[in-house]
């Protein structure tokens, strides 16, 4: 979920190797205050999720698990 005030431009998927496993361009895509990641084709595993805002960029550790 992101703030009104925040635009959000590109999101990475970054594995635990720092290597982008994924990247998505946010920059013309209207999804309000909430998007969705598709992950059905990743493998199972701990991840780093990267989003670069229009003012910052921030990053979370995510767990990958089905």
């Amino acid at each position: 979920k992101t703030p009104a005030s925040i635009e959000v431009r590109q999101v990475y998927l970054i594995n635990i190797a720092g290597q982008a496993v994924r990247s998505w361009n946010m920059t013309n895509m209207n999804f309000g205050q909430e998007f969705k990641i598709p992950v059905k084709d990743i493998s199972e595993g701990n991840y780093v999720l990267k989003v670069e805002t229009n003012t910052n960029s921030y990053n979370k550790k995510v767990i990958i698990k089905f």
